[in-house]
């Protein structure tokens, strides 16, 4: 395996779109697993992951829900939103409906700068 990827919104922090299928407004957290790839393979793919069709490729698998357990044989190395997580043999992921309390208005939209648009504009 080249690449396990659990995610609950589309991009990664830099704009890679790798689970592009994935809402972070559905309760469930999306799976990307990139399996054996060559070097050359690796190469190949990019330009389909950065436009975010990789998951096409006969390599790809997705999956989704609300819990991800993996296991390894050995201690492998992960990310978790960036930071380094020690070395393990597992890892598990959930989502908690409700578990972070987000306060404000909607992404993007600020008071008093929208307005109606007339009909038939």
């Amino acid at each position: 395996m080249l690449l396990l990827a659990a995610m609950n919104g589309p991009m990664y922090g830099g704009g890679i779109p790798i689970a592009p299928m994935a809402d972070p407004r559905d309760g469930r957290l999306s799976v990307v697993l990139a399996g054996k790839f060559s070097r050359m393979g690796v190469v190949l793919i990019l330009p389909r992951l950065l436009m975010g069709r990789h998951l096409s490729h006969p390599q790809m698998r997705s999956y989704a829900g609300r819990e991800v357990v993996v296991e390894f044989a050995q201690p492998v190395p992960a990310h978790a939103d960036g930071e380094l997580l020690p070395e393990a043999s597992g890892y598990r992921a959930e989502v908690r409906p409700l578990g972070l309390r987000v306060v404000g208005g909607r992404a993007g939209v600020q008071k008093g700068v929208l307005s109606p648009r007339p009909a038939g504009a």
